[in-house]
């Protein structure tokens, strides 16, 4: 397996040490591994997180990579509100929801955070194509963000951000309030 070969077989930007070793069966799996190690430490592929590499030259977004690193997860909190022009400020780190376990994933691209809520709370959704790859990632809707930022985050007031709220969904936000704490709908009051 060379590099040629394998940019050649796999034309998504990310993959995975199982998935080479398929498509390259009939090459030892320890072959494999040491290449995929050589290619890494010269640079032609980079090391996502263990099992998982992205070819740098290739465009893919952060937020297709979120769901890549983790899944089960969907893209909300400050990264989705800053995405959809809700919050002016732009994030450190890409946040995701996840109904698992939280994590943080330090990679060469960037710091992926997750953090995790019961399963009841885990929707209000949908899949997002990304103009650059063409690939899918699952991103949260403004409502569903701005209540998984005041439930994760401990928000007290809405005055401690500067939201941009003008085009949320009034009767949305009242749809999915009420799956969440009694405290959450009280502080999400103040966004309607």
């Amino acid at each position: 397996m060379t590099l040629t070969e394998l940019q050649t077989t796999i034309t998504t930007p990310y993959f995975s040490t199982n998935q080479a070793q398929r498509l390259f069966a009939e090459d030892n799996p320890t072959y494999v591994n040491t290449q995929l190690q050589r290619m890494t430490q010269r640079g032609d592929l980079l090391r996502l997180k263990r099992g998982w590499y992205l070819f740098p030259h290739r465009q893919v977004d952060d937020l297709v990579l979120a769901g890549v690193l983790y899944e089960q997860s969907y893209v909300s909190l400050e990264t989705a509100l800053n995405t959809y022009g809700i919050l002016p400020d732009i994030p450190a780190q890409i946040s995701s929801v996840t109904p698992v376990t939280s994590k943080q994933i330090e990679t060469q691209r960037g710091i992926f955070a997750y953090s995790k809520v019961q399963q009841e709370l885990f929707f209000g959704y949908s899949q997002v194509q990304d103009q650059q790859s063409q690939l899918f990632y699952d991103l949260a809707d403004v409502e569903k963000a701005v209540l998984d930022l005041i439930y994760l985050r401990q928000v007290k007031s809405v005055d401690e951000y500067r939201f941009d709220l003008s085009t949320i969904n009034q009767d949305l936000l009242q749809e999915y309030k009420q799956f969440f704490p009694q405290w959450v709908q009280q502080v999400a009051e103040d966004l309607l």
